[in-house]
């Protein structure tokens, strides 16, 4: 019988976003951009980093004012639009409403989760039966003597 590569193999399982009416949406993998959507995407995270790292130190801030209430506020708007947008590029059939119903939180669950999912996977190298190395601790040889 003649072994048989198939590309179906090689296809990872379909990543599928389900909204809270119950609707799913597929979302997209890495290797189905070009490259300037994967460059839109990585300028995106790096974006998304940043404004969260900036909304972290506005909130260490302990001052009482509404300029730095409302400097805090136009951050954190920014923030959800580019989490809205790389959903939306990762998700491209996902509307508007049901970006607008997802928390901020869930937005970054969503991401996170995204990443994962995408991330190269390593595999463990297989070894052969009897070819493993086993190692005992070197001890030092005493001074005296």
């Amino acid at each position: 019988m003649p072994k048989e590569f198939t590309l179906l193999n090689l296809a990872p399982e379909p990543l599928v976003f389900s909204d809270y009416d119950g609707n799913k949406y597929d979302v997209l993998r890495p290797n189905q951009f070009g490259l300037r959507s994967l460059a839109i995407i990585d300028r995106l995270q790096t974006q998304i980093a940043a404004h969260q790292a900036e909304l972290a130190a506005l909130a260490d801030v302990e001052v009482e004012d509404d300029e730095h209430e409302t400097e805090y506020e136009h951050a954190n708007q920014q923030f959800e639009k580019l989490l809205n947008s790389f959903i939306k590029a990762v998700v491209p059939k996902v509307t508007t409403k049901v970006c607008q119903h997802m928390s901020l939180v869930e937005k970054l669950q969503f991401m996170n989760w995204w990443r994962e999912e995408t991330a190269p996977k390593v595999k463990a190298p297989e070894t052969a039966v009897g070819t493993t190395l086993v190692t005992k601790p070197i001890r030092k040889k005493s001074s005296r003597g």
